[in-house]
């Protein structure tokens, strides 16, 4: 019983509890199911994931082995003996270079792999430069009527064949400044090489082209006639031995080179600089125009850059070196890759400037 004025406490019953004890259990059954949602959220979201790695994965696998097929490809036509194959295959390779360096990305293909990719370019170039040079020189057969070989004459028409001038082009495509940041970009401080030694590119256009960046190993090449003005080099450029006579070399770039026993007679050098370069034994009688020089070398006799004529000039024997006495045939067996004492050297009497 109450006491006096309490009121009294009203009585629980089981029945008024239970509509208390319902919510609390509904409560906890949305708390359940949300958190089951998220869950299930969750692991879709994984799962997604997950499945997009994969994705992404075998995309770039597939997208490899696309580029990998493509320079097998390349390999294959520029080993063929039809020459549009050949420059079809030569096209293919340097767009398969570039394309190397521009989907790294996407394909994610290491930088140490890209840069071998892109040294390997080089060397096929190099290899299809030296033996589709020296098939042509040893099948050359119009001696009697248009003499030529490495350091002499013009060749008879078509002149040099296709297949070398385009492979040489793609050469200068490879050591372009943007390609040449690219390399760089990579990050492995590593410097790329080519070895063109004794190569015949008579006549080459390759204004502008950059040596510079690379270790570049041209000793005896031949590039008599060739356009090479604003053409860079550098102390890695090895020119020892060449054939440069009549060579376009205006505003050229030899700061350091090893011009060695070249043979730059009848060459055009307006604005040309070869301070540093390595100068003994060069023929430098008679060049063309002022050039900068560190000192005047040996035997230099320049004169007036108008009286040059780079036609009249690759015709003038005078300018020709190596020339093989008549009745014998100085290419008719292919040589192996020459060393720098192999090179073929300036007669005596030119040297002296004759």
């Amino acid at each position: 019983m109450a006491a006096d004025g309490e009121s009294p406490r009203p009585a629980t019953t089981a029945e008024e509890s239970e509509p208390v004890k319902d919510k609390t259990w509904a409560d906890r059954a949305q708390v359940i199911i949300a958190g089951a949602t998220v869950i299930a959220v969750f692991v879709t979201i994984l799962v997604a994931w997950q499945g997009q790695v994969t994705v992404s994965h075998n995309s770039q696998v597939t997208m490899r082995e696309s580029i990998d097929n493509q320079l097998s490809t390349a390999i294959t036509a520029i080993g063929s003996a039809d020459t549009a194959e050949q420059i079809a295959g030569l096209l293919l390779l340097t767009q398969n270079t570039s394309s190397r360096f521009a989907l790294m990305g996407e394909t994610g293909e290491p930088a140490a792999d890209v840069y071998s990719s892109y040294t390997t370019a080089l060397q096929i170039l190099s290899g299809f430069l030296s033996s589709q040079g020296q098939q042509f020189l040893t099948a050359y057969s119009d001696q009697a009527s248009a003499p030529f070989g490495r350091g002499y004459g013009i060749p008879a028409s078509p002149g040099i064949p296709l297949g070398i001038i385009y492979a040489a082009d793609q050469v200068e495509v490879l050591l372009a400044a943007d390609t040449q940041e690219k390399v760089a970009a990579l990050g492995l401080g590593e410097r790329p090489a080519i070895d063109l030694a004794n190569d015949e590119l008579s006549g080459q256009p390759w204004t502008g082209i950059n040596f510079s960046w690379i270790s570049a190993f041209l000793v005896g090449i031949d590039l008599r006639g060739a356009s090479l003005e604003s053409s860079q080099w550098s102390a890695s450029s090895d020119l020892s031995y060449s054939y440069l006579q009549c060579a376009d070399l205006q505003g050229a770039d030899f700061a350091g080179a090893d011009l060695s026993y070249a043979d730059l007679a009848g060459a055009n050098v307006q604005g040309a600089d070869f301070r540093g370069a390595h100068l003994e034994g060069a023929m430098l009688a008679p060049v063309y125009g002022a050039a900068t020089w560190s000192q005047q070398p040996a035997g230099l006799k320049a004169l007036p850059v108008a009286q040059w004529d780079q036609s009249a000039c690759l015709q003038n024997s005078h300018f020709w070196r190596n020339v093989p006495p008549a009745g014998s045939s100085p290419n008719a067996a292919p040589s192996p890759r020459p060393s720098v004492s192999e090179a073929p050297k300036p007669s005596a009497a030119a040297t002296a400037g004759g």
